[in-house]
This record gives C-alpha cells, structure tokens and sequence, in this order.
C-alpha cells in the first residue's frame, strides 16, 4: 500500500531497455539490408539463408551476451 510506482519502475527500465534494444537492431539489421536491396546479392551466392542469417546476427548476439553479463 506505501509503496510508490516510481520507486519501482524507474529501476526496472534499464535492464528492460538491455533486454529489448539488442533484439530490436538484429531485426532491423536484416530489414534495413532488404529494404536497401543488397539483399538481392546474397540471392545469387552459394550462402543458405541459415548461413546468412546466422552471419548477421552473431554481432547482435555478442552485445546480447555483453549485456546478460553486465545485466548479472
């Protein structure tokens, strides 16, 4: 009953905002390369679409791991 919403909240954005941000920009990444059309260049390489999706997103999956360590 005594406790304030701000008290609580304002301490629970920063780990939210380490959660959510590295999951937002691995899947803008691959968007903006579709909207870009340099997507079409991996259309014709030998890559498969797990190889692809695998290589861009191993930079995002390495600041997700940063922010699992800053965040413990």
């Amino acid at each position: 009953p005594d406790v304030r919403s701000l008290d609580a909240i304002v301490p629970a954005v920063i780990p939210m905002l380490l959660l959510l941000i590295p999951a937002m920009l691995a899947v803008l990444s691959v968007v903006r390369e579709k909207e870009l059309g340099s997507i079409i260049n991996f259309y014709v390489t030998p890559v498969t679409r797990l190889e692809f999706l695998v290589g861009k997103q191993i930079p995002y999956v390495v600041l997700a791991m940063l922010n699992f360590a800053l965040l413990t």
